[in-house]
């Protein structure tokens, strides 16, 4: 399927350390974590409140701390699967899939169907939180729904605040929002209908930006490798994917070995020059073309 954009030429600012290290700050504020903390203050073994402290610290992208309160708050409620569920956030806000894959495991063991699902779904191997190119951070944007909640990923595709995302990520809703690098929320001014047999959609932002990427001239080889970076999870930072394709695109489907998980839904499918070649679908990549 072919998708007709009008591109402009690819420029990104240089962003300095300091100014890297202010991508995707955390959606929370301290108000939650002020209430619980004022809660354990008057019993500090109240396992709620124990918890709710522990999802506050995550919120406000204290994740190591966050990690901590979720443990302590294992010492009372060791078979709470939200208690694990929370331990499994914090530890992927930090890049540890690993022992995050773990909690989320032991949450599924506890009861949680969601967190199971989700722990078969994480590859550690194949995937990374953080070191991602600012140039390609700078041009992602998260999907929320009109309570701020996330529901998939896209990116900007043009100077004027176009972003690309997954036509089901949107279908059915009356109002998107779209947040980018900075922590700005955006309304989409409308929602352009795209090819939906491909996926794929183009909504209108307010946004003047010089990061965005570009399509790629031409359809990525069989087994050429192709990297997925978006926000699984409604965490606040992006997550990308590893993998190949696996053989020529059919009919506009491309299939590869690239594992996602819920919420990467709309993320560019990129090639090694960091050009889109597809978007992440439900379970199938559809290619994307210049016309």
């Amino acid at each position: 399927m072919k998708l007709s954009l009008f591109l402009f030429a690819t420029l990104f600012p240089f962003l300095t350390f300091a100014e890297e290290e202010k991508l995707w700050p955390p959606r929370g504020n301290n108000r939650p974590l002020i209430a619980a903390t004022q809660a354990l203050w008057w019993n500090k073994d109240d396992p709620e409140a124990r918890k709710l402290k522990a999802r506050a610290l995550d919120f406000a992208g204290r994740y190591a701390e966050a990690e901590k309160a979720a443990r302590f708050a294992l010492l009372v409620a060791p078979q709470d699967p939200e208690v694990q569920r929370i331990l499994g956030r914090s530890l992927l806000h930090q890049g540890k899939l690993a022992q995050a894959k773990s909690a989320l495991e032991r949450a599924g063991q506890l009861g949680d169907p969601l967190s199971r699902s989700l722990a078969s779904l994480l590859r550690p191997d194949r995937m990374s939180l953080g070191n991602l190119d600012p140039k390609i951070s700078c041009s992602l944007v998260q999907i929320q729904d009109d309570q701020g909640r996330g529901i998939g990923s896209g990116s900007f595709v043009s100077s004027n605040g176009i972003v690309l995302t997954a036509a089901h990520v949107v279908a059915g809703r009356k109002r998107v929002l779209v947040r980018n690098a900075w922590g700005q929320i955006l309304s989409a001014k409308s929602i352009c209908p795209g090819d939906f047999s491909a996926d794929a959609v183009l909504l209108q932002t307010s946004a003047q930006t010089k990061n965005y990427l570009v399509l790629a001239d031409h359809d990525p080889a069989p087994h050429e490798s192709l990297t997925v970076s978006g926000f699984p999870l409604s965490i606040d930072l992006p997550l990308t994917s590893r993998g190949q394709t696996r053989s020529k695109a059919k009919d506009g489907v491309l299939s590869t070995t690239i594992p996602l998980m819920p919420g990467q839904s709309g993320s560019p499918v990129l090639n090694a020059q960091n050009q889109i070649v597809g978007l992440a679908s439900r379970g199938s990549l559809p290619l994307l073309t210049r016309s």
